[in-house]
């Protein structure tokens, strides 16, 4: 499957809040309610979860972006991807108009780590939660009504 480019990307100087965060929640006990069940269990392991392949074995990312439509609605997105940024911008097929701000990314070790972490973000900030229309092609419940840090 071919997906052209998302054009409006802009990269802001990275606040080191969300690596800040996320080093604190990496280190903290899980919460009890907190589930992991879609996860790899061992070090070779790979499966899809959400469409998307999780892998032990190669670098992925946690990314946390803002988008401003053309309508004036703004939302901010935590995710995941094992690819570029960029290229997972792509399949959010938004309009050219859209613009996406990449506020912060984090290089994690593997996809497993990287899906933990984007799930402990998601746990602490879920009472932000964007309730409205879907605006994304996927990974519209990850999105956000405010800012998060």
């Amino acid at each position: 499957m071919f997906v052209f480019p998302h054009k409006n990307i802009a990269i802001a100087k990275p606040s080191g809040k969300l690596r800040s965060l996320a080093l604190t929640l990496w280190g903290s006990p899980l919460p009890k309610d907190f589930d992991l069940s879609g996860s790899p269990k061992n070090k070779y392991s790979s499966k899809f979860i959400h469409g998307f392949r999780v892998t032990t074995v190669k670098p992925a990312y946690v990314y946390y972006l803002k988008l401003e439509f053309k309508d004036g609605l703004t939302v901010w997105k935590i995710g995941y991807t094992s690819m570029s940024v960029r290229k997972r911008i792509a399949f959010f097929m938004l309009d050219s108009s859209t613009k996406v701000t990449i506020l912060e990314t984090i290089k994690c070790k593997n996809s497993k780590d990287a899906f933990k972490l984007e799930q402990l973000l998601h746990y602490r900030f879920k009472a932000s939660k964007h309730r409205g229309l879907n605006v994304l092609a996927s990974g519209n419940t990850e999105l956000y009504k405010h800012a998060l840090v």
